[in-house]
């Protein structure tokens, strides 16, 4: 009676056959496919003029928080004073 242990191997996927295989139907399903044009949506784009198009130059909005005394300055401008307790400390 043999009582040894027996050495116990790990089971593997042969990895190279696995990608050979769905490379193979990749390449199937590409050439066996049809691209009809059937289901394609027309787009009628703008054109585009030849005039560029003069963008104002956009100044940076600066807001102020000032806590003591409790006031928002937006630009420079005073707002409204914030609600009492709407403020965290």
């Amino acid at each position: 009676m043999n009582l040894k242990p027996r050495r116990h191997e790990e089971p593997e996927i042969n990895m190279v056959s696995l990608i050979d295989v769905v490379l193979m139907l990749v390449i199937f399903f590409m050439l066996s496919s049809s691209f009809v044009g059937e289901g394609r949506l027309r787009v009628h784009l703008p054109q585009a003029s030849s005039v560029p198009i003069v963008r104002a130059v956009e100044v940076p909005l600066v807001v102020t928080v000032r806590s003591m005394p409790a006031q928002i300055l937006c630009a420079g401008r005073s707002s409204r004073r914030p609600r009492r307790g709407a403020t965290s400390r």
